[in-house]
Protein backbone atom coordinates (compact mmCIF):
# COMPACT_ATOMS: atom_id res chain seq x y z
CA UNK A 1 0.00 0.00 0.00
CA UNK A 2 2.72 2.69 0.92
CA UNK A 3 4.91 1.37 -1.80
CA UNK A 4 1.79 2.10 -4.31
CA UNK A 5 1.30 5.61 -2.54
CA UNK A 6 4.98 6.66 -3.12
CA UNK A 7 4.70 5.54 -6.85
CA UNK A 8 2.19 7.70 -7.50
CA UNK A 9 3.58 10.32 -5.92
CA UNK A 10 6.82 9.90 -7.39
CA UNK A 11 5.28 10.22 -10.82
CA UNK A 12 3.46 13.50 -9.86
CA UNK A 13 6.65 14.76 -9.18
CA UNK A 14 7.88 13.82 -12.06
CA UNK A 15 5.19 15.10 -14.20
CA UNK A 16 5.17 18.53 -12.64
CA UNK A 17 9.32 18.39 -12.74
CA UNK A 18 9.03 19.11 -8.83
CA UNK A 19 11.32 17.80 -6.54
CA UNK A 20 10.08 16.31 -2.85
CA UNK A 21 11.60 19.20 -0.68
CA UNK A 22 9.83 21.74 -3.21
CA UNK A 23 6.90 19.78 -2.61
CA UNK A 24 7.08 19.22 0.89
CA UNK A 25 7.50 22.83 1.90
CA UNK A 26 4.63 23.83 -0.43
CA UNK A 27 2.22 21.29 1.23
CA UNK A 28 3.26 22.79 4.39
CA UNK A 29 4.80 19.86 5.60
CA UNK A 30 8.39 19.15 6.99
CA UNK A 31 11.10 19.34 4.01
CA UNK A 32 11.36 15.39 4.49
CA UNK A 33 8.02 14.82 4.40
CA UNK A 34 8.25 12.57 1.18
CA UNK A 35 11.93 11.96 2.22
CA UNK A 36 9.83 10.28 5.32
CA UNK A 37 7.93 8.07 3.05
CA UNK A 38 10.50 6.97 0.86
CA UNK A 39 12.44 5.97 3.89
CA UNK A 40 9.92 3.72 5.44
CA UNK A 41 9.23 1.76 1.99
CA UNK A 42 13.22 1.14 1.86
CA UNK A 43 12.81 0.14 5.73
CA UNK A 44 9.61 -2.05 5.44
CA UNK A 45 8.71 -0.57 8.68
CA UNK A 46 5.58 0.76 8.31
CA UNK A 47 2.42 0.23 6.27
CA UNK A 48 0.84 3.67 5.85
CA UNK A 49 1.11 7.81 5.31
CA UNK A 50 -0.97 10.33 7.66
CA UNK A 51 -4.43 11.33 6.14
CA UNK A 52 -3.53 15.05 6.73
CA UNK A 53 -0.06 14.30 4.35
CA UNK A 54 -1.72 13.21 1.93
CA UNK A 55 -4.07 15.79 2.08
CA UNK A 56 -1.56 18.31 2.06
CA UNK A 57 0.14 16.91 -0.83
CA UNK A 58 -2.75 16.47 -3.40
CA UNK A 59 -3.07 19.92 -4.17
CA UNK A 60 0.60 20.76 -4.85
CA UNK A 61 0.95 17.50 -6.80
CA UNK A 62 -1.89 18.44 -8.91
CA UNK A 63 -4.23 15.47 -7.69
CA UNK A 64 -6.88 14.68 -5.51
CA UNK A 65 -6.26 12.67 -2.26
CA UNK A 66 -8.28 9.91 -3.21
CA UNK A 67 -6.03 9.58 -6.15
CA UNK A 68 -2.74 9.14 -4.22
CA UNK A 69 -4.44 6.93 -1.85
CA UNK A 70 -5.92 4.45 -3.98
CA UNK A 71 -4.88 5.17 -8.07
CA UNK A 72 -8.33 4.84 -9.47
CA UNK A 73 -9.48 6.53 -12.44
CA UNK A 74 -12.30 7.88 -10.51
CA UNK A 75 -9.87 10.10 -9.18
CA UNK A 76 -7.34 10.99 -11.81
CA UNK A 77 -4.68 13.53 -12.23
CA UNK A 78 -6.14 17.27 -12.24
CA UNK A 79 -4.08 20.27 -14.25
CA UNK A 80 -3.17 23.21 -12.17
CA UNK A 81 -4.83 26.38 -13.48
CA UNK A 82 -1.79 29.10 -13.83
CA UNK A 83 -3.10 32.31 -14.14
CA UNK A 84 -6.62 34.31 -15.99
CA UNK A 85 -6.75 36.31 -19.05
CA UNK A 86 -8.67 38.97 -19.25
CA UNK A 87 -9.52 41.02 -22.41
CA UNK A 88 -10.66 44.38 -21.70
CA UNK A 89 -13.67 46.61 -23.25
CA UNK A 90 -11.20 47.33 -26.46
CA UNK A 91 -10.23 43.77 -27.03
CA UNK A 92 -6.41 44.12 -25.87
CA UNK A 93 -5.37 40.64 -23.63
CA UNK A 94 -3.70 41.39 -19.92
CA UNK A 95 -1.04 39.69 -18.87
CA UNK A 96 -1.94 36.44 -16.54
CA UNK A 97 -2.09 37.16 -12.93
CA UNK A 98 -0.87 34.57 -10.42
CA UNK A 99 -4.23 34.66 -8.63
CA UNK A 100 -5.21 31.48 -8.64
CA UNK A 101 -2.48 30.06 -7.25
CA UNK A 102 -2.61 25.73 -6.52
CA UNK A 103 -6.59 25.73 -8.05
CA UNK A 104 -7.00 22.42 -10.34
CA UNK A 105 -9.71 21.47 -12.87
CA UNK A 106 -10.33 17.57 -14.38
CA UNK A 107 -7.48 16.55 -17.14
CA UNK A 108 -9.21 17.71 -20.30
CA UNK A 109 -10.23 14.92 -22.65
CA UNK A 110 -7.47 13.80 -25.11
CA UNK A 111 -5.30 15.55 -22.28
CA UNK A 112 -2.35 14.42 -20.20
CA UNK A 113 -1.28 15.54 -16.51
CA UNK A 114 1.42 17.51 -18.02
CA UNK A 115 -1.32 20.16 -19.38
CA UNK A 116 -2.17 23.56 -17.70
CA UNK A 117 -4.81 25.81 -17.59
CA UNK A 118 -5.79 29.24 -17.69
CA UNK A 119 -9.28 30.74 -16.76
CA UNK A 120 -10.83 33.51 -18.93
CA UNK A 121 -12.64 36.30 -16.72
CA UNK A 122 -14.24 39.78 -17.69
CA UNK A 123 -15.28 39.95 -21.03
CA UNK A 124 -15.02 37.46 -23.56
CA UNK A 125 -12.54 37.14 -25.49
CA UNK A 126 -14.08 37.60 -28.54
CA UNK A 127 -14.42 34.80 -31.00
CA UNK A 128 -12.64 32.35 -28.50
CA UNK A 129 -13.67 31.85 -25.28
CA UNK A 130 -16.78 33.42 -22.98
CA UNK A 131 -16.12 34.64 -19.53
CA UNK A 132 -15.86 31.33 -16.98
CA UNK A 133 -14.20 29.27 -19.65
CA UNK A 134 -11.31 27.41 -19.45
CA UNK A 135 -8.08 26.87 -21.77
CA UNK A 136 -6.08 24.36 -21.56
CA UNK A 137 -2.30 24.29 -22.76
CA UNK A 138 -0.35 20.74 -23.77
CA UNK A 139 2.92 21.50 -24.25
CA UNK A 140 5.91 24.16 -23.80
CA UNK A 141 8.50 25.20 -26.46
CA UNK A 142 11.51 27.79 -26.17
CA UNK A 143 11.70 28.78 -28.79
CA UNK A 144 7.87 28.43 -30.75
CA UNK A 145 8.28 26.38 -33.27
CA UNK A 146 6.72 27.52 -37.01
CA UNK A 147 4.01 25.25 -36.44
CA UNK A 148 2.45 27.57 -33.63
CA UNK A 149 1.89 30.63 -36.21
CA UNK A 150 -1.44 31.56 -36.28
CA UNK A 151 -2.47 29.76 -32.77
CA UNK A 152 -3.11 30.94 -29.68
CA UNK A 153 -0.45 30.69 -27.13
CA UNK A 154 0.58 31.77 -23.30
CA UNK A 155 3.90 33.64 -24.51
CA UNK A 156 6.48 34.56 -21.74
CA UNK A 157 8.31 37.90 -22.63
CA UNK A 158 11.44 39.16 -21.94
CA UNK A 159 9.85 41.53 -18.97
CA UNK A 160 8.84 37.73 -16.96
CA UNK A 161 4.96 38.54 -17.78
CA UNK A 162 3.11 36.10 -19.47
CA UNK A 163 0.31 37.11 -22.04
CA UNK A 164 -1.98 34.97 -23.78
CA UNK A 165 -1.61 35.86 -27.89
CA UNK A 166 -1.86 34.79 -31.21
CA UNK A 167 1.80 34.00 -32.45
CA UNK A 168 2.26 35.55 -35.49
CA UNK A 169 5.44 35.78 -37.19
CA UNK A 170 7.52 38.79 -36.70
Amino acid sequence: MLRDVLERIEARLDALDMTATAASRAAGLSEDAIRNIRRAVEKNDRQGVSTNTIIALAPVLSVTAAWLLEGSEANAPLVRIVGVVEADSGGAVAPLTGESGWDTVPVPPGGTPHDIAVEVRGHAIRAIAEAGSLIYFDSRRAPPNPDLLGYYCLVGLQDGSVMFKRLLRG
